[in-house]
């Protein structure tokens, strides 16, 4: 377990959901009184209609989209300006009073071309999306905390750089991202990079995954990646950060939102997954199915024909790493098995 100071919400019956809501309220409600003062109003927050979404080009039904009670951008969107390097994190621990990151924190871990990068989980419960440019490549490092679900994205689109927001939305409890700056923008499913409304939903266009990200621990991520980098943190944030925790809501049994169709019963709802894109096909391996099979936490699997090496480094049990021979990095999405049933309708791969 982490040795940070423990601030996780752990109230019993449900508690936990009203102590992060109201957490979440008080900072929307800040957010709009300073918005007020400074002449702009929140938008979105109650019925579908008051987020202002062009849905007359949607893909999916209306009814499909649920609105969270919490507006566009109620959660901010970060653009990473500094980094540091992994090796540093030692000493930067010693030197503050807040630790940044130990050893089974979970992060998002992506390489691009060589250059490694890891996302600190706990930043992310925070944001939701985090905007970078990694050698080169502009890229929307994605969370959605209701399916624990981590995917980075490539922002061109068309030739276009986009930017994004957290539209306020879900689908199947599923985070909705709207692309910010546009004058009439799309809405994006997070877990596969879709757009489903918008201008973009009617040339079909979709965002391109990066292969190589993962969720695991930061023990594991600077073991297999000791050249990586991390963001430096907003130390005027380090509270916030410490005080919303999903981890009680990704012990429920049960959905906090609608969902449509029913998920299989081939797993429980959260049982964690991967879903891995391999030579055109596509299905979910359960991460606690590897584990039993393989207790060392090294397992292989062949998927399309591409032969599959996964990495699970023990607790927290949501975190692995999975690549193809010679290291080659592979499209996966970590994810929960609901979220990869209902939205992707993959199939459950057995070990």
């Amino acid at each position: 377990m982490s040795d940070q100071p423990s601030t996780k919400l752990t109230f019993r019956d449900g508690g936990w959901v009203l102590v992060l809501a109201a957490l979440l309220s008080l900072s929307v409600a800040v957010w709009g009184l300073s918005s007020a003062v400074l002449g702009k109003r929140p938008i979105g927050g109650h019925d579908l209609a008051s987020y202002q979404f062009d849905l007359t080009t949607s893909l999916v039904p209306v009814a499909e989209l649920i609105p969270s009670g919490q507006p566009r951008d109620f959660l901010r969107t970060v653009t990473v300006r500094e980094v540091m390097p992994a090796s540093g994190m030692v000493d930067f621990n010693r030197s503050t009073r807040k630790r940044y990151l130990v050893t089974q924190d979970r992060v998002v871990g992506v390489v691009i071309d060589g250059a490694a990068r890891a996302y600190p989980l706990y930043l992310l419960n925070g944001h939701e999306i985090m905007e970078d440019t990694l050698n080169g490549v502009p890229i929307a490092v994605t969370y959605s905390p209701f399916c624990d679900a981590a995917v980075v994205y490539d922002r061109r689109v068309n030739g276009t750089t986009l930017s994004f927001g957290v539209s306020g939305l879900l689908r199947n409890a599923n985070t909705l991202l709207y692309d910010r700056g546009s004058a009439q923008p799309s809405l994006w499913q997070q877990l596969d990079g879709r757009a489903i409304t918008g201008p973009h939903a009617g040339a079909a266009a979709q965002l391109t995954p990066i292969a190589g990200t993962c969720i695991t621990t930061w023990a594991d991520w600077i073991a297999a990646h000791p050249d990586s980098e991390v963001p430096r943190r907003d130390e005027g944030n380090v509270q916030l950060y410490q005080r919303i925790s999903y981890e009680r809501s990704h012990l429920e049994p049960t959905i906090e939102f609608p969902v449509t169709p029913p998920p299989s019963a081939a797993l429980r709802l959260k049982a964690p997954v991967v879903v891995i894109d391999a030579s055109g096909e596509r299905a979910a391996f359960s991460l606690e199915k590897i584990r039993a099979a393989a207790p060392d936490g090294r397992w292989s699997a062949t998927l399309g024909g591409v032969e599959l090496f996964f990495e699970l480094p023990g607790e927290p049990a949501a975190t692995a790493r999975v690549s193809a021979p010679n290291g080659e990095p592979i499209v996966a999405r970590p994810c929960f098995w609901f979220a990869a049933n209902t939205l992707l309708g993959v199939r459950e791969a057995l070990p």
